[in-house]
């Protein structure tokens, strides 16, 4: 899984923040080693995680999407919780955290959370937006 860019989380548009994410996504995208997700994640999101705190950002947001996907919204709870723990708040946290409200019916929570995503980040997250669509036509349900 390529990794994502978190929109809000650097707050702002300014064009060196958007030539420095453009730049990441090109030297550290789909099959970057730990140390370049770790830089990856310092210059999108501000943060500097450890590596055990890097492989948890990058391992929930995966395992909130499985787990959501064979039904166990517990445990797609549980991996979100512990995402968040290691530093995780960005969109896609928001996002994620939108799909585990929509599954356990809570629909007004999963609109909140919902509107919190900044579109362009939902815009350069193919993964993101998948994830959004999902959310979508859980709340279409009756």
């Amino acid at each position: 899984m390529a990794p994502c860019l978190p929109g809000a989380a650097l707050g702002g548009t300014g064009g060196a923040r958007q030539f420095a994410r453009a730049a990441a996504r090109a030297r550290w995208g789909a099959g970057a080693g730990g140390a370049g997700r770790r830089e990856y994640l310092r210059l999108t999101t501000g943060q500097d995680l450890s590596p055990g705190q890097s492989s948890a950002f990058w391992a929930a947001g995966a395992r909130v999407r499985l787990e959501a996907q064979v039904g166990r919204v517990a445990a797609a709870e549980s991996a979100l919780v512990a995402g968040e723990a290691a530093g995780w708040h960005d969109d896609g946290a928001q996002i994620q955290r939108a799909l585990v409200l929509a599954l356990q019916g809570e629909h007004a929570a999963t609109a909140a959370a919902r509107a919190g995503v900044s579109p362009a980040a939902l815009a350069a997250h193919p993964a993101w937006a998948d994830v959004d669509r999902v959310v979508g036509r859980l709340l279409a349900r009756p």
